[in-house]
């Protein structure tokens, strides 16, 4: 079946900023929006998450695909 249009990428990749971890789509977004308060919505960032594995389960339970891949800040 080939892919709709509508269907959207539902792979999230992880990242350590400023301690904790965040899943974002696309490109990595610059640092500053990493932010817990203030962060411009366009922007598909989830997190904080104390961990990589918190953030990894947490993503699955949610039915979102995560990229498996060794991440370093």
């Amino acid at each position: 079946m080939p892919s709709s249009k509508f269907e959207t990428n539902k792979t999230w990749q992880l990242v350590e900023q400023h301690g904790l971890w965040w899943a974002y789509q696309g490109d990595m977004p610059p640092p500053e929006a990493f932010r817990t308060h203030g962060r411009p919505y366009h922007l598909p960032i989830l997190g904080p998450y104390p961990s990589r594995k918190a953030a990894e389960d947490l993503l699955r339970l949610d039915g979102r695909r995560v990229e498996n891949q060794s991440s370093s800040a």
